[in-house]
């Protein structure tokens, strides 16, 4: 998640195309992947150790403080500022964070995750086909029509059916121990060769809407692979720079809420004043520390709200 997260940051530069670092503004088209993917297999960890009212109470405390508290500082800095900030979407859903497509997402993926645990436990293929269909669906009737527009619901939906199948395929690797059997496996194995030759086939015969449609598919299938990357490269970098890593891993919910903030707000305000790359590092070193502070603030109120409430039982 760390390196993800990273690469996410670097990708939304329009210098870091650059080399060498557009090796990690590559790497960013898979960052928000890799996150639903981790999702996934992280509410199935949830999910098979807690009830769900327990669930919900654990994901709204992991998502709905940090939300507010980044939402309501982005909001407040846009009503002094508004005139250099006018470029970006700051309105009262801002103070929710609602301002980010991926936050709209996961709240959908974090609501229908105990439903989609209990569909794909009992009929995973079943399951599997339902996601896809839906994903496909969208591609071919939502897309074409209204686009990528997040900023209203049908976009949304859009924006959350056309990442759902990388959430969906994080449970089903997690769930991989109770539900396989041979005819599972085939099945799982024969899906990937069929993604792979429709995305071929679409390349070769240049068909935009079956490219739009299964390439992401192909990406969300290809994920694991880079997952398996990040470890390989975590275990040959040297220590701080592994540690950095780990750093950016536990705070990455908190920088991405405000790190493109952060980093477009010093553009507008000082693009071309002084070098870009040291606005980059300026953006990125001010988002962790942001990051930081938000975190360790949360966690301290939240602890001592916890601990009162247990004191009082």
């Amino acid at each position: 998640m760390g390196i993800a997260m990273l690469s996410i940051m670097l990708f939304h530069q329009e210098f870091s195309s650059i080399p060498p670092l557009n090796i990690f503004h590559n790497f960013g088209y898979w960052g928000v992947e890799i996150f639903l993917f981790l999702s996934g297999m992280g509410m199935v960890n949830s999910l098979s150790k807690n009830n769900i009212c327990v669930f919900y109470r654990h994901r709204l405390l992991r998502l709905f403080p940090a939300c507010f508290l980044f939402g309501v500082f982005k909001w407040s800095i846009f009503q002094v500022d508004s005139s250099s900030l006018s470029d970006l979407h700051i309105d009262l859903w801002s103070c929710f964070s609602l301002d980010l497509w991926f936050i709209h997402s996961i709240i959908i993926y974090y609501a229908i995750s105990p439903l989609l645990y209990r569909f794909l436990m009992k009929y995973p293929e079943l399951g599997v086909l339902t996601v896809l269909t839906a994903y496909v669906l969208s591609h071919f009737f939502l897309t074409p029509i209204i686009g990528y527009d997040w900023k209203s619901p049908i976009g949304v939906v859009t924006w959350t059916l056309g990442r759902l199948p990388v959430f969906t395929y994080g449970m089903l690797l997690a769930l991989f121990p109770k539900i396989i059997n041979r005819q599972n496996f085939y099945l799982c194995w024969g899906a990937f060769i069929a993604a792979v030759l429709l995305v071929v086939t679409a390349k070769m015969i240049e068909l935009p809407i079956w490219v739009s449609c299964f390439l992401p598919l192909f990406t969300a299938l290809g994920t694991p692979a880079m997952i398996i990357g990040c470890i390989v490269v975590l275990s040959i970098i040297p220590g701080m720079l592994k540690n950095i890593c780990f750093f950016t891993g536990s705070i990455s919910l908190e920088l991405y809420l405000i790190h493109e903030f952060i980093i477009w707000s010093i553009y507008l305000k000082a693009y071309n004043v002084y070098n870009t790359l040291l606005l980059l590092l300026v953006a990125i070193v001010l988002s962790f520390v942001l990051a930081y502070a938000g975190k360790t603030i949360l966690n301290y109120i939240i602890g001592n709200i916890t601990h009162c409430k247990i004191n009082f039982l």
